[in-house]
Order: structure tokens, then C-alpha cells, then sequence
């Protein structure tokens, strides 16, 4: 058995099939006429894999890349539509044009920090990932009807929103640490104002400390 990172392509299995053949042309005693190389993935220890995602994801230091303001603005001007979603939902707050300005572009890099964790789950460690998406979407379900049937202001909303789905990631994720938790809490908030879930009562004022 011969383990590979990934099989998708035909010329692995070709090469394989060719150095299986050499060994069997040098008639070895222990060799046998039906020998070959089997090509494997780490999916068939999917068990094992998620016990090693599960344990090792906590401990080593994941690090994504540093969303800079390029990033934000290329987002912004790709990204019109749902930009002005974000800008609907914060013209309800009662505060300046600039402090709805900056709010917009750290929604816009919340959300970019958390795509970019989820990538890095996605490509190392799948398990870890379909986990946080089912917490994610589990969560999202209720999210329109909170946001219809609160009365509170939207930074109380936002607030409790946080503390309670990072509580969930790190209570269902256990492979997730707290600093990884507040990046993909604050992500599914942005995401979930721009995909329109979540929206603000209308005229609500904004704290002092969000205006500084």
C-alpha cells in the first residue's frame, strides 16, 4: 500500500502499476505473480483522522493571513450587492456617516478573517470543518426569528449573539480554541448580515464606545 496526500490523477495509479511490475520481473521468492500497489488516502482513517483533527488542531498555532485594507476595498468593489445590504442594515443606527463607514469595513473584515480560517480547515483538517458548518447552520436557523422577535438594541443583539455562538463553537468544536472561536463567531455575524438572517431594529443608537 503506497499513501498518498491526494489520487486525482490517472498518471499515479500508471506509475504505480509500472514499478509493480518491475518487482514482479525480478521473480523474487517472496513476491507473487499477483502482486501490486494499492493507492491510498488518509480517508480510509477517517476515525483515526478526526481523533488526530480533534486533538492537534487545539495545540498547534493556526494562523491565517492578516486581512489588509487592499482586501477589504477589492471585497467592496467585487462585492457591491451585498455591500450595500451591509450599508441598509447600518443606516438604521443612529450615529455618523464615518462611524457606519468604519463599522462596515470591520464587518467586511470579520467576515474575511473567518473565510480565511475556514479555508484553513477546510483544506487540513475536513472534519473540524463539517463540524463548524453544522454548528454554524444550526445556529443560523434561529438567527432571523431572534432578530424579529428581540427588542433589544443592536449592539446588545450583536453582543449576546457573539457570546452565546462562540460558547456553542467551543462546546461542539472541541478541537477550536477560544481565540480561533472569536474570529469564526465574529465571522458568522458578518456573514449572517450580508446573507440577511440578521438585521437591526429600526433607529438604534450606538453606544459611545462604538463611536471612538
Amino acid at each position: 500500500m503506497l499513501l498518498v496526500p491526494r489520487c486525482d490523477s490517472k498518471r499515479i495509479l500508471v506509475h504505480a502499476e509500472a514499478k509493480a511490475a518491475e518487482v514482479r520481473a525480478k521473480n523474487l521468492p517472496i513476491v507473487g505473480d499477483t502482486f501490486r500497489i494499492s493507492i491510498q488516502t488518509d480517508d480510509i482513517f477517517h476515525q483515526e483522522r478526526a481523533i488526530v483533527a480533534n486533538g492537534a488542531s487545539a495545540k498547534l498555532p493556526v494562523q491565517v493571513s492578516k486581512v489588509e485594507e487592499a482586501a477589504v476595498r477589492a471585497w467592496s468593489e467585487q462585492n457591491t450587492a451585498l455591500e450595500t445590504v451591509i450599508a441598509n442594515k447600518l443606516s438604521k443606527l443612529s450615529c455618523p456617516a464615518d462611524v457606519q463607514s468604519n463599522l462596515k469595513a470591520e464587518l467586511i473584515r470579520f467576515f474575511l478573517d473567518g473565510q480565511n480560517l475556514l479555508q484553513f480547515f477546510r483544506d487540513s483538517y475536513p472534519e473540524v470543518y463539517a463540524q463548524l458548518q453544522d454548528c454554524k447552520n444550526n445556529r443560523e436557523r434561529t438567527v432571523k426569528m431572534d432578530s424579529l422577535t428581540k427588542n433589544s438594541s443592536a449592539p446588545s443583539q450583536v453582543g449576546e449573539l457573539f457570546t452565546e455562538y462562540r460558547n456553542r463553537i467551543v462546546a461542539e468544536v472541541r478541537s477550536v480554541n477560544l481565540s480561533n472561536a472569536d474570529i469564526l463567531a465574529y465571522e458568522g455575524i458578518a456573514d449572517w448580515l450580508i446573507r440577511c438572517p440578521l438585521d437591526f431594529p429600526d433607529t438604534t443608537s450606538v453606544p459611545e464606545t462604538w463611536t471612538r
